[in-house]
């Protein structure tokens, strides 16, 4: 199925892979920022040695990427075209272009909350935490 917003075209496909890049990259990329800020607590507040930080890398690098693959995987039933880009469309938004048709309300609401906010506010409230008690 074609489809084209503010004069993008593309299909499905298209849509899928970067709804999929969306998600996958902000999620990643908050969870690096959290193990980033774990780094820091353990270096500055802790004086931790670089032999232990090294045999936890794997945990620093394995952590974000498997919590995105994951993440994203699950959202794949729930991305679709929106108006900038493709997405887990936000179930509070008025445009008349997101449609969710046969669902409960409080369906709605779950996969965007589920994917995407809580884990998204949940890392960043963990590095800024962090971070607090590094300063």
């Amino acid at each position: 199925q074609l489809f084209s917003e503010q004069g993008a075209y593309g299909n499905d496909t298209t849509c899928m892979i970067q709804g999929l890049t969306r998600q996958f990259g902000s999620i990643t990329s908050l969870a690096f920022n959290a193990t980033l800020s774990t780094y820091y607590v353990m270096i500055i507040v802790f004086n931790s040695k670089k032999s232990r930080l090294r045999s936890l890398q794997s945990w620093f690098l394995g952590i974000p990427l498997v919590l995105g693959v994951v993440l994203t995987s699950a959202s794949i039933p729930f991305i679709e075209p929106a108006l900038v880009g493709c997405h887990i469309i936000p179930p509070f938004s008025t445009s008349s272009f997101i449609t969710y048709e046969g669902a409960d309300e409080d369906v709605k609401v779950l996969p965007f909350f589920l994917l995407y906010m809580i884990p998204a506010f949940g890392v960043m409230a963990y590095a800024t935490v962090s971070m607090v008690v590094v300063g």
